[in-house]
């Protein structure tokens, strides 16, 4: 969807900002679960799985924009007691709140405070906009968002497959598909929020950008790639049509700066601010989803609304502005060098999502969810057998917590072993549930000198027939290259209550190890 976004008054004389070296592991990397409003969706979706060892590496030949600009997102937590509002489909790109068609939603719940300005000629932001419902899975999303008056009616197109791929409107789901209509990604991941560029550590996820739509298109590709949808109307037509000449650079395109890089290798020089810092960490590490056009001479990045006025008035610096020249600033001119440098994973897939190989860094640590306890193994902090939350059976000596390099995130894990063959369950039931569909997922792995009999993730006493996966045999390609996603999906809970956890059966000095395990109805 094109968007056009005004150039931001240049800032006066910002002052200079203190260097500050990205530390390799950054102190965010050490949390043991995470707020899924504020960091969105699984572990493993495309915005939380960072960039492979053996991702390809191809020049993108990004334009050189005038400035860097910021596609503003919206993001609202709804409650029971908010009111319906009704949705309209916009109107013309200039005058959005003169739409009258009810969109298919009809009506959504909304504070009444939530307040979006119109649209006017020269200024057509894409205003894409993500509703959390009181439930706390379930989100709406839109673009372009249009609510001018408070307490009014509100103006946007909604996910059009919302139905079809019920699981997308989930938070704690993949999160691909959404509204950024110029690609069919999603709203709400990749975006950065407000806080995020101030605290301390860096960015652990993907991040999002709208670039001018120099994209490429041809019989053969049509003006996107995986994991877009689709491509702006206009790529094969009309004055704005896409015109690149870059085969790998479309939207969907996943661009990173490439893992052997430094600030020596940036063109025009190192960077000055330690915002700067953090985005070449993150770029690296995890990259960024092209999502949209910006139909203009600049080049966006994805940002929740108020990003950069809190870096304005922490810094004296912005975002936004040009990336050289008069009225440019430390922040500005850092985001043209990182723009120039950034690269096209050429094997970004559906089945090696940020390219093949160990990953460069850890994946995201999983989500909050209200039924389980003790998800990371973290409570303790020591090596300890009986972990808070969880019960054991069997050889107890065999099931204890423990830490090592290979942990897949925070300090500790859940470790099975013992010097003599052995058989363990370590197990936590949760009761008082509604009953409905449940989703059951960890990273596990295995090895040693002896036999496996039996090596599994298990869900129980829910009313059905237990419920097994298998944990693989042999290196995993998650983090440290050794642990595999388990999970069992589709767990219908028809009593209130299930009984989850890790069995192993096995020969001596035969060892697994379990971690960041999610639980969450659909």
């Amino acid at each position: 969807m094109k968007t056009r976004t005004l150039i931001s008054a240049a800032v006066s004389a910002a002052a200079a900002m203190t260097a500050v070296t990205a530390t390799t592991l950054p102190v965010a990397a050490q949390q043991t679960t995470r707020d899924p409003w504020i960091w969105p969706f699984r572990s493993d979706s495309i915005w939380n799985t960072p960039i492979g060892q053996g991702a390809t590496y191809v020049a993108a030949d990004i334009n050189n924009g005038w400035n860097t600009s910021i596609d503003h997102e919206w993001f609202v937590k709804t409650t029971a007691t908010d009111p319906f509002r009704t949705l309209y489909f916009p109107g013309p790109n200039t005058d959005r709140d003169a739409g009258t068609t009810v969109s298919w939603l009809g009506s959504i719940r909304l504070p009444d405070s939530f307040v979006v300005p119109d649209s006017y000629p020269g200024y057509t932001p894409n205003d894409c906009s993500t509703i959390l419902q009181p439930d706390g899975h379930r989100i709406y999303q839109l673009q372009p968002t249009t609510r001018p008056t408070i307490g009014g009616p509100v103006w946007g197109y909604p996910q059009t497959d919302w139905g079809q791929y019920p699981s997308e409107g989930d938070l704690y789901g993949q999160g691909e598909r959404g509204t950024h209509y110029g690609s069919g990604l999603s709203s709400i991941g990749g975006s950065i929020r407000k806080g995020e560029l101030l605290s301390a550590g860096n960015p652990r996820h993907a991040l999002k950008v709208n670039l001018w739509g120099k994209y490429h298109y041809s019989s053969q590709s049509p003006g996107y790639r995986w994991p877009a949808r689709n491509a702006d109307g206009y790529w094969n037509s009309g004055g704005n049509a896409y015109g690149g000449t870059n085969p790998e650079l479309r939207p969907g395109s996943l661009l990173a700066i490439p893992r052997t890089w430094t600030e020596a290798n940036l063109d025009g020089g190192a960077l000055e601010s330690e915002v700067g810092r953090k985005l070449f960490w993150t770029l690296k590490h995890f990259g960024a989803y092209v999502v949209d056009d910006s139909a203009w001479y600049t080049n966006a990045i994805c940002a929740e609304k108020g990003v950069d006025e809190e870096l304005l008035a922490q810094y004296g610096s912005r975002l936004t502005g040009p990336q050289s020249g008069s009225g440019s600033t430390p922040i500005s001119r850092d985001m043209g060098r990182l723009f120039r440098a950034l690269h096209v994973i050429s094997n970004n897939t559906s089945t090696t999502k940020g390219g093949p190989g160990a990953r460069l860094t850890r994946f995201a640590p999983p989500a909050m969810t209200q039924f389980a306890t003790n998800q990371g193994f973290e409570a303790q902090q020591f090596w300890a057998q009986s972990p808070t939350g969880w019960a054991e059976s069997g050889a107890t000596g065999a099931s204890y917590t423990e830490s090592n390099s290979s942990t897949y995130s925070g300090s500790y894990h859940l470790a099975h072993w013992a010097n003599a063959a052995y058989q363990v369950y370590t197990s936590q039931t949760r009761t008082g549930l509604a009953n409905g569909t449940y989703n059951l997922r960890a990273v596990a792995k295995r090895g040693g000198l002896g036999t496996f009999n039996v090596c599994q993730l298990e869900a129980s006493g829910f009313g059905g027939t237990t419920r097994t996966a298998a944990v693989p045999a042999g290196a995993g390609p998650d983090h440290n290259g050794g642990w595999h996603v388990v999970e069992i999906r589709g767990i219908s809970v028809t009593n209130g209550q299930i009984t989850f956890g890790f069995r192993t059966d096995a020969g001596a000095n035969c060892w697994a190890n379990f971690d960041n395990v999610e639980i969450w109805r659909e």
